[in-house]
C-alpha cells in the first residue's frame, strides 16, 4: 500500500524521436523595421532552422505511426549539438585533436529557452501535437557536437517526446 499523497503519472510507452541537422538558430529578440512592424532578427537564419526541425519531425512521424497527437501531456528531452569553435582544437586546426580543457557544455549564446522556442515552434509546425502547450516538463542539454552521451556529430538537435497518459 502506498502513502505517497501524489498522484502516480502513467507513462506510455509511446515516444517520437526527432533528429534535426542544422544550425540551431534561436527565437526571441525582436526589432522594429517601421510603425507597428516587428520582425525577428535573424529571420533567415530562424526559417532555415525552423524548416530543418519541421522536415525531421515529419520523417519521424511517418516512420512512427504509434504516436498519438492528443497525449494529454508530453515530457521532452532536447540534446542540443552546438559548433565547435576552432580553439577548442590543438594548435586552432579543425581536423586536429580537440585540447584537453575543452568544454563539453556549451554556455554562451545563444540561449537555451531561445533555441527551445524556435524548436517547439517547429515540431507544432510540423504537427507533432496540437500545441506545445502539452510540453509540461523538458530537459534540454547544450552540448558542443560529439561531446557526450546523445550528442550529435554534426550541429543539431536531438528531440525525444514522451506521451503522458496523465
Amino acid at each position: 500500500m502506498s502513502t505517497s499523497s501524489a498522484p502516480a503519472l502513467s507513462v506510455m510507452p509511446h515516444t517520437l524521436t526527432v533528429t534535426a541537422y542544422g544550425l540551431p538558430s534561436p527565437q526571441g529578440s525582436k526589432r522594429s523595421v517601421g510603425p507597428g512592424v516587428v520582425i525577428d532578427q535573424n529571420p533567415r537564419a530562424l526559417q532555415t532552422w525552423r524548416e530543418d526541425v519541421k522536415l525531421a519531425t515529419l520523417r519521424a512521424l511517418e516512420a512512427t505511426p504509434s504516436w498519438e497527437k492528443a497525449y494529454p501531456a508530453v515530457v521532452g528531452y532536447f540534446t542540443f549539438a552546438m559548433p565547435r569553435p576552432q580553439h577548442h582544437h590543438v594548435g586552432g586546426d579543425r581536423l586536429r585533436e580537440l585540447r584537453a580543457n575543452a568544454p563539453q557544455l556549451h554556455s554562451i549564446r545563444p540561449d537555451v529557452d531561445k533555441l527551445l522556442r524556435s524548436t517547439l515552434d517547429a515540431l507544432t509546425s510540423a504537427g507533432a501535437w496540437r500545441d506545445d502547450s502539452l510540453l509540461a516538463q523538458a530537459f534540454v542539454v547544450k552540448r558542443y557536437v560529439g561531446a557526450g552521451p546523445d550528442t550529435l556529430d554534426l550541429p543539431g538537435v536531438r528531440v525525444v517526446l514522451t506521451g503522458v497518459a496523465r
